[in-house]
């Protein structure tokens, strides 16, 4: 199984054990996204030579992965009932008849990568890493301006976590800013940043820096209250002078909308449709495009020229069949004519397109 957050090489490492047990007459399968896939008995598929060739040059794992499966967590339910996660993984390890576990990982920390107008940096499939904190997945946000970033994401134990970069300081260490979140996304206008959070029960909540201190404390948040339940990671906000705009996929995987205005304050939620595991907003001007994962993990946009919903209020432009990203792993950036779409394929693997 492969566990914790994707790496350069895991497919490699899977590689290596099929073949070597092969070698001595051992049958290999592939335990499904970590120690999740050891919850139940059909999250596994039998790996042979046959089936790892050509995967050195995938990047991620075949396997999946998540960086939460945590064999020592509260108790889960299964189809069984409610165990305990760590008694349920050795119930099917026992049920399974296996004689070994190989657990193969990478750790959930931070990576970096950036293009300086000329090539990718530090390589074309390389990153630079940011020690050893380890994030949850799909928790991570960023804002920049010339000679400075700033990224939050959540830590394992769901505390969102702060740190920031200039370009005459390098990078702080990272800071703890309370909360039990597991969704994150920032925005940075007129000197105020503000930060939106899905909290434990799926109601979002808020804080801001006004460029003095945090409010409405250094741990505490603004709570929008119980109407609106989100998806996990499924959590995107754009903003401009005394203008917010909030979108975020509610449980039934529907896009939803709300917005702020200085004179008006917030809106209800509105829902825009589709049936949605991620969700990533940019805009430019009186445009605002709107990127989601569908259903079968491909992408779809709809967006807002100034007066309407485009292509219908409900509907969605399909993007086709040549991606299919994972759950919650989309990003987009933007300014007027051009559009940077990131997004991670079924192995791991960072993807880009753009339009121009």
């Amino acid at each position: 199984m492969t566990g914790g957050g994707d790496a350069p090489g895991l497919n490699a490492v899977i590689r290596a054990v099929v073949k070597a047990g092969a070698s001595w007459n051992c049958e290999t399968i592939g335990i499904e996204d970590g120690f999740d896939g050891l919850l139940e008995r059909d999250r596994w598929r039998r790996l042979t030579p046959r089936d790892v060739t050509g995967i050195l040059r995938i990047g991620g794992t075949i396997l999946g992965t998540v960086n939460r499966g945590n064999p020592f967590a509260k108790p889960v339910q299964t189809s069984d009932g409610p165990r305990a996660y760590s008694d349920r993984c050795v119930e099917i390890f026992k049920d399974m008849k296996l004689d070994a576990l190989v657990v193969i990982g990478g750790d959930g920390t931070l990576y970096q990568k950036w293009w300086d107008g000329r090539r990718w940096n530090p390589g074309d499939a390389d990153f630079h890493w940011h020690g050893d904190t380890k994030l949850q997945a799909g928790s991570l946000s960023v804002i920049g301006a010339p000679g400075f970033r700033d990224v939050y994401a959540m830590d394992q134990s769901g505390q969102l976590i702060h740190k920031f970069w200039t370009a005459d300081g390098g990078w702080s260490q990272w800071f703890g800013l309370g909360g039990i979140c597991s969704a994150v996304s920032v925005v940075r206008v007129d000197g105020v940043t503000d930060i939106y959070v899905r909290g434990q029960d799926g109601t979002l909540f808020q804080k801001w820096w006004d460029g003095q201190r945090w409010n409405p404390g250094d741990a505490d948040f603004h709570w929008h209250g119980a109407d609106f339940r989100m998806q996990p990671n499924s959590l995107s906000v754009i903003a401009a002078p005394g203008f917010r705009d909030l979108y975020a996929i509610n449980l039934n995987g529907q896009l939803c909308h709300r917005y702020w205005t200085a004179s008006g304050g917030w809106s209800q939620w509105f829902g825009l449709g589709g049936v949605c595991s991620a969700v990533a907003a940019v805009a430019t001007g009186d445009k605002t495009d709107m990127y989601v994962r569908g259903q079968d993990g491909t992408l779809f946009q709809k967006w807002w020229d100034g007066r309407q919903h485009m292509p219908g209020p409900a509907d969605f432009f399909w993007h086709g069949t040549g991606l299919r990203m994972r759950p919650k792993a989309l990003s987009v950036i933007g300014w007027k004519g051009f559009r940077d779409v990131y997004a991670l394929d079924p192995n791991g693997q960072l993807c880009h397109k753009y339009f121009a």
